[in-house]
This record gives C-alpha cells, sequence and structure tokens, in this order.
C-alpha cells in the first residue's frame, strides 16, 4: 500500500497521524443524493461492513471518540464524496460544530490508499472547514471521479461530523460518433413459401414471399427458366413473414410477423389486398389452404389456430391453444377435410384439428412412447399421402406415414415439392439466388438477381489477426472486415450447418466459432488460407480449415457465448431450442476432442461466461455462479439482483475485476458483483432502455477495460452506453433513432463495432 501523503493543502501540517486505509475502497452501497454526504452512511467495506472504527456512532450526526489517554485505539469513518466518473472535485466544506480535541480530515482518490490529510482544531463551538481538492482526488485516467473522505479521532478526542457539501464540475469521460460502413458482403434472400402460377403452360412463374432486412416483405416473380425476376414489396414495414399458401383463388397468403396484419397477393393483377389481423396472440408462422378454401394459421408461441374466409372476409379464431406444452408451429397441412400441425420443441407432436367439429378439442396424432423433446413435421408426399418427418432430441429423423385413423408407418418416401407443367421438380434457394430444376440427368442451376438487400448480420467478434468478423443470420457465412479501410469479404460458410453464427472466442491465432442448429463448433486458423470442402462447408479433416469440430446435439442448439480458460478448454454458454428456457454449461476439450454437456441448473439455460481472477463465472436465466473446471462443478451461486423478475442475459468483468451482469424484462436491471468479497455491490436501473434477450450479445468489455452495453425501446431510440466504473450506472454514449440496433460487439481501440440489420456500424470513441 502507498504511504500517506501529507501536506500542499491549505494549513495542513506534516505530523498527521498514518491513517490505516484498506487495501481496496469500493463504491459506497447507496451514494449520497446530489452533492450531500450522509453522516449516518459511511463506505461499506470488502467485508460488507461499514468503514468505520473505535468508538464511532452512527445518526443524525457521526461522534467519533477516541480511547482514554495512552490508548493505541483510532478511531476513523470513510465517507465516499458525490463525485462521479469524469467530474472534477472543487471544495468540500465540512461543518465540525461541538467537536472537541485535535482531529485528522483526510481526502483520496479511487482505490489508491493514498490520503492528504488536514489537521484540525476546533478551538471553539462552530467549526466550518473548507477544503480546496481541486484535482487531487481525481485519477487522470479511469476510472476516475471518484472521491472519498476520511475522518480520524486520536487519543483524547472528540468529532461531531455533522454535514458536508461538495462543489463539484462535471465533466463527459467519452462522447461518440456512429459512421454507416454499409451492408455486409454476403448476400442471401430468405424465401418463406413459394407456388406456381399460373399453374401448367408457358407462362407459368415462381412466386416467393421472402424476407428483407432493410426493406419491406416482398414477393419475388422469377422465371423458372430463363431467371428474369420482378419484385413487388407489401404495402408494410415488417421485415419478417410467416411461411405462406397458395389459396384456391389463385393468391398467395401470408401473415406479417411484427404487425401480425395478412395480407394477400394476386399474381394476375400484381396487387396487394391488406385483410387485418386475428384477434389471437402473437403471430402466425405455419399457414395452409382449407378444403373449403380458407386460409388457416398456427400461431408461434400461443400456439393459437386461426382462420380466413375469403369467400367472406373475417377471421375467426377456431381453437385457443392446440397443446398447453409446446411453443412452435413448424408445419401445417390440410388433408381430408382436417388441419394437422407439426408442433415442437418442447415435445415432439402432431395436432389434428377438424374444422367439421369445431367444439371437439384437437387430437394428439404421436403415441405418448413419441412425444420427446425435438421437433414433427407434416407435410404432402407425392401421391397425395400424409407425411410425418419426425426429430427427437438426440435421434436421427424418421418418416412416417399417417393415416385416417391416425397410425403411423415408416417410410422412405419425401415430401412433394413445386412442380412445373412438364412435371419438373422445381426448388428456389437464397444462398446465390438460384432456382434449381431436377432432371433425370441431374440438377440445372438457373440464377436470378432479386436486387434487394444482403442478409442479416447476427453476430461481430474480434478476430486474433486484427480483423472483425461477422457471422450472418439463416444463411451461415463468415465475413471480414478491415477496421483500417473498413472493407468487407466474404469467406463463405464457416461452419457444417446453415443457421448463424451465435458466439466466437480467439485463441493464439486460432478464432472458434459456435453457430446454430446442434451447436456446431468450429476452429478457423487465421495464418493459413481460408479454404472450404466441396460442399462449399468446413471440412472435417485435420488440415481443413476452417474445421468442423463437431456437434454438441443433444438439444443444445445456441451458443451464447463461447471462451477458451487458461487450459484451452473451450467453454460454451448454450440455449436449448425454440420456446425452452433449458441449456448446458458445455466444454469442448482440444486434446482428446471430446465434448461434454454440464446443466448446473437444470431448466436453466447459461447465458453468458467470464474470466475473473482467473475463475470461471457464468450467468444462467436467473443465477451468477462460479464454475469449478477441475470438478466439474458449481462452486459459488446467487441471485445478484433479489428486485429482477426477467432473466440473465449477459456477462463481462471489467477492469477493476467486477462481474457486470444486466437482467432484462421491466425493469431491467445491471449489476455489479465483487468475485472476492461475494457479494453484489450496485444494481441500478436501466432506465435508458430495455436490456435485450439473452439471443443478443449486448455487453462486453473493450480492451480500456470498461463494459459497454446496448438497449432497446430508450428515450429517442436505442442506447449504446457505458458502464460508470464508480457507480455502475449506465451512460449513454449514441442513441440510434432507426430504433434498430441489433447486436455487437467488436472492438478495434477506441472503435466500437455493432450490427444494425444488415449494415455494420462503426461507433468512435472520443476521450
Amino acid at each position: 500500500m502507498s504511504q500517506p501523503e501529507r501536506g500542499l493543502l491549505p494549513g495542513a501540517r506534516d505530523d498527521a497521524p498514518a491513517f490505516p486505509a484498506p487495501a481496496a475502497l469500493g463504491p459506497a452501497s447507496e451514494a449520497p443524493a446530489g452533492a450531500e454526504v450522509d453522516p449516518a452512511k459511511p463506505v461499506i467495506g470488502d467485508d460488507g461492513q461499514p468503514l468505520v472504527g473505535g468508538q464511532v456512532e452512527l445518526g443524525a450526526v457521526t461522534c467519533l471518540t477516541s480511547g482514554p489517554p495512552g490508548s493505541s485505539d483510532l478511531s476513523f469513518a470513510i465517507y465516499r464524496l458525490p463525485t462521479w466518473w469524469g467530474d472534477e472535485l472543487g471544495e468540500v466544506t465540512l461543518d465540525f460544530s461541538g467537536s472537541s480535541g485535535v482531529f485528522y480530515v483526510g481526502i483520496t482518490d479511487y482505490n489508491r490508499g493514498c490520503w492528504r490529510w488536514q489537521r484540525v482544531d476546533p478551538g471553539g463551538a462552530v467549526c466550518t472547514l473548507v477544503l480546496h481538492a481541486s484535482r487531487w482526488a481525481m485519477r487522470t485516467e479511469p476510472p476516475d471521479g471518484a472521491s472519498f473522505l476520511a475522518i480520524t479521532a486520536p487519543p483524547v478526542s472528540k468529532v461531531m461530523f455533522r454535514s458536508a457539501h461538495c462543489t463539484v464540475t462535471p465533466h463527459p469521460p467519452l462522447s461518440a460518433t456512429a459512421e454507416d460502413l454499409g451492408p455486409c458482403p454476403v448476400r442471401f434472400i430468405s424465401f418463406m413459401g413459394c407456388a406456381v402460377c399460373p399453374p401448367g403452360g408457358p407462362d407459368e412463374r415462381l412466386y416467393a414471399v421472402c424476407y428483407d432486412y432493410t426493406g419491406p416483405v416482398f414477393i419475388a416473380e422469377v422465371d423458372p427458366h430463363s431467371g428474369a425476376c420482378h419484385t413487388y414489396p407489401v404495402p408494410r414495414d415488417d421485415h419478417f413473414v410467416s411461411l405462406s399458401t397458395l389459396g384456391k383463388d389463385g393468391k398467395l397468403y401470408f401473415a406479417l410477423r411484427e404487425s401480425r396484419v395478412w395480407f394477400s397477393f394476386d399474381p394476375a393483377t400484381k396487387r396487394f389486398t391488406e385483410l387485418g389481423k386475428p384477434d389471437a396472440p402473437d403471430f402466425v408462422f405455419a399457414t395452409c389452404t382449407g378444403a373449403d378454401g380458407r386460409i388457416w394459421g398456427a400461431t408461434y408461441e400461443g400456439l393459437a389456430l386461426v382462420y380466413y374466409d375469403p369467400t367472406v372476409g373475417g377471421f375467426t379464431t377456431a381453437c385457443r391453444r392446440l397443446d398447453a406444452e409446446n411453443s412452435y408451429p413448424r408445419a401445417s397441412v390440410e388433408w381430408h377435410g382436417r388441419i394437422y400441425v407439426g408442433i415442437g420443441p418442447e415435445r415432439c407432436g402432431v395436432m389434428m384439428f377438424d374444422p367439421a367439429a369445431p367444439a371437439a378439442p384437437p387430437v394428439e396424432i404421436l403415441p405418448e412412447a413419441m412425444r420427446k423433446p425435438g421437433w414433427a413435421s407434416v407435410f404432402l408426399d407425392r401421391t397425395g399421402g400424409l407425411l410425418l418427418y419426425y426429430l427427437p432430441v438426440g435421434g436421427t429423423q424418421q418418416r412416417y406415414t399417417i393415416d385416417d385413423s391416425g397410425n403411423l408407418t415408416l417410410t422412405a418416401s419425401a415430401a412433394d415439392g413445386l412442380r412445373l407443367a412438364d412435371g419438373t421438380a422445381v426448388r428456389i434457394e437464397g444462398n446465390n439466388e438460384y432456382v434449381a430444376l431436377s432432371h433425370p440427368t441431374g440438377e440445372e442451376r438457373v440464377y436470378f438477381d432479386c436486387g434487394r438487400s444482403s442478409t442479416q448480420v447476427f453476430k461481430l467478434g474480434n478476430g486474433p489477426d486484427g480483423y472483425v468478423y461477422g457471422g450472418t443470420y439463416n444463411c451461415l457465412h463468415l465475413f471480414r472486415l478491415d477496421p483500417q479501410s473498413g472493407k468487407m469479404w466474404d469467406l463463405g460458410n464457416c461452419s457444417r450447418t446453415n443457421g448463424e453464427v451465435f458466439s466466437f472466442a480467439c485463441a493464439g491465432p486460432k478464432l472458434y466459432i459456435m453457430s446454430y442448429p446442434q451447436g456446431n463448433l468450429c476452429v478457423y486458423d487465421t495464418r493459413l488460407p481460408y479454404a472450404l470442402d466441396a460442399q462449399g462447408m468446413a471440412g472435417e479433416g485435420e488440415d481443413d480449415n476452417p474445421r468442423s469440430l463437431g456437434k454438441l446435439g443433444n438439444f443444445q442448439h445456441r451458443g451464447l457465448a463461447t471462451l477458451v480458460v487458461p487450459d484451452g478448454k473451450v467453454y460454451m454458454a448454450m440455449l436449448a431450442d425454440y420456446g425452452s428456457t433449458t441449456g448446458s454449461l458445455s466444454v469442448y476439450d482440444p486434446q482428446t476432442g471430446q465434448f461434454t454437456i454440464n446443466q448446473p441448473f437444470p431448466g436453466q439455460a447459461v447465458a453468458g461466461l467470464a474470466l475473473a481472477g482467473g475463475k470461471l463465472w457464468a450467468v444462467s436465466t436467473w443465477r451468477l455462479f462460479k464454475w469449478d473446471c477441475a470438478g466439474s462443478k458449481v462452486a459459488f451461486s446467487t441471485k445478484p439482483v433479489s428486485a429482477a423478475t426477467g432473466t440473465n442475459t449477459r456477462l463481462a468483468v471489467d477492469r477493476n475485476g467486477m462481474l457486470i451482469g444486466v437482467y432484462n424484462g421491466t425493469p431491467s436491471y445491471l449489476y455489479a458483483f465483487d468475485p472476492v468479497a461475494l457479494r453484489t455491490i450496485a444494481t441500478p436501473e436501466l432506465t435508458i432502455g430495455a436490456a435485450f434477450s439473452m439471443h443478443h450479445l449486448t455487453l462486453a468489455c473493450g480492451p480500456d477495460g470498461l463494459v459497454y452495453g446496448l438497449t432497446m425501446n430508450g428515450p429517442g431510440g436505442n442506447h449504446l452506453y457505458v458502464v460508470d466504473p464508480v457507480t455502475f450506472e449506465p451512460r449513454t454514449l449514441w442513441v440510434d433513432d432507426t430504433g434498430y440496433a441489433y447486436d455487437g460487439f467488436a472492438f478495434r481501440g477506441d472503435e466500437i463495432y455493432l450490427a444494425r440489420g444488415s449494415h455494420v456500424l462503426r461507433i468512435s470513441l472520443k476521450r
């Protein structure tokens, strides 16, 4: 510990006692309001107790009484002065009226243990002391701005500390400007259902409903033979859409996700008709056309079954809840007058609803033995039979035919796709935008161009080679960004899947990439050329680069955070499938090539990872915990914000070793947790917006040791903030008034890179 500094302030003497300052002074558990200091609220120490000593009485006025003559007892109390990060302390006015005997007042800056003392001799009933602190109490580099006051009473003294008032000049510690670097270089259009119109004849065209990340949903009209393409934007600003279905009237029907409004599109007139929206909650995902021409839709999460009647207009909710356990309608189909919906992921299921008997409850087709966690999807095969695709967790996909009585028979049949007038099977792909025509001699690709946006940027991360890397959504490509030039390159698929990158981790020259689905872990050696295999994916051989290391499987789909610990093992914070709150803390051992799945808290996902003091810390859905890597067990756990009703979403560690986390919900909370003292030291509410869900990487520590975060729906838009290293309050750096700052984070020096839709933003910090 540094020795106390003496003198230099007006009236200071060099004979002040060496005050035994604690090794670390944390912020007060309750920061003083305004510029006042409450004498009854000293700083809380690392042990959770007030930093006071000797004969000290706390109340409206703090009384310090030293021991008898000759005693070595030293009475003291320490207070946090109301200066925050970036503030300058001018002077402190202290009222010690009623004190007797000589005592000392000291000021220190944050966490240094170096004090500057003032000797005080009251000499009367009224005693007011003014300390001109100037810049003494602040550091020149973060964390700065925090000041502490100490009062000490040597033997045979009595100090009556009545009040303190501080003059503070605030200074913004950071500012930020944003630059849009443009769309990522990866092109991919998500086609949510496709139809051939008009069926038969030389003028047949493919009509597909498509996602768009920078504009509204649109219809793509594609000539399957020439590749000629025209697009028609939906007259609404939604970016996401349900699966579409072709009505018996020759129109395409679909539902928008954000607004829940339904539309039809007439290929003959190229016109949209807005149909309104049902009263059922949640958005429609799976649609199909009934035998009587009604358009049926099954909703996500609520699993309601609704229909629209084109002949009379209007919506009807036929079933409020198809299944009480599941949340996702994978696919729906009409067969023999009934509506079948394949569901998951909590338990595989096929629900049958009979429109002829609307009062009857839906019927579960699958036997109980098959109702395992996983997915069930329903289709029609080429003969018009009902086909089930069944994929339980940890198993392989099986196909069954279903008869009218609900009996299942294993089959090798496949779902029937689109066919042209001559019987040619055809499908439309978003990767490079082509139509695939299947001929007896092989597959022919007819390329087309929608002229629309890039795909969405899903995650960004730092590479070990000085570049920023990004992963895209629903088209799993890796792209590289040069921070110096702002140029981006599409590297191609970096895994064995076609989902999205959920997290990155660096270890030496290697970049580990965790992607959806099935928890696919890959590694890319940035020193070597990027070379995909013959299928355009990561290879599985020792010399492949990138190389797939395998899949976690077992329902562990989303690696929300990935971290390499000092012994070289790769830890992954996992979330399971749609609608699930479960997950795992999984680990990959590069020495053995083996995966291990740990579930610290059954029924909870794991959302964030951080190394503090060489120990692995993590957050589950509701808990913060320390993980014993050697024993593969929880060494400590707590709920850091008792008032929080939401879920833990992310975890970071700042330059002082404090764990910084965030709970979403209403309200959302930040928290700071001391991993040494094992206690929560601050729980500020996020008043600048709500925390994102755990799917989004919205909390991270920069190279300056400061923690940065994102909120949504705050005043004026979404906020990029920095966590004050002293008070742990969020301080806004930049507001995105588009309301669509989606994800982060990558850092290069004083630059932060964020993903917004299909674009990459560069935030430049000024200190």
